[in-house]
C-alpha cells in the first residue's frame, strides 16, 4: 500500500492506495504466502483452533 494522504492529512481509501501487485495478491489469495514461507522455515508455528472447554456444574 502507498501511504498517500489527502489535503487534510487523512489517509486515502484502500482502493486508491493499493498497488497493482497488492491487488493481484489479494485477488489471487496469495496474501498469506509469506506466512506459509515462514512456517516452512520454522519461524512461525501453525496453531489450530482452541479446544472446547468442558466444565460441569
Amino acid at each position: 500500500m502507498n501511504s498517500s494522504v489527502d489535503a487534510s492529512a487523512k489517509p486515502l481509501p484502500d482502493e486508491l492506495r493499493l498497488t497493482q501487485f497488492g491487488n493481484f495478491l489479494g485477488k489471487a489469495s496469495l496474501d498469506e504466502l509469506p506466512e506459509w514461507i515462514n512456517m516452512t522455515r520454522g519461524q512461525l508455528s501453525l496453531v489450530g483452533p482452541r479446544p472446547v472447554v468442558m466444565f460441569s456444574i
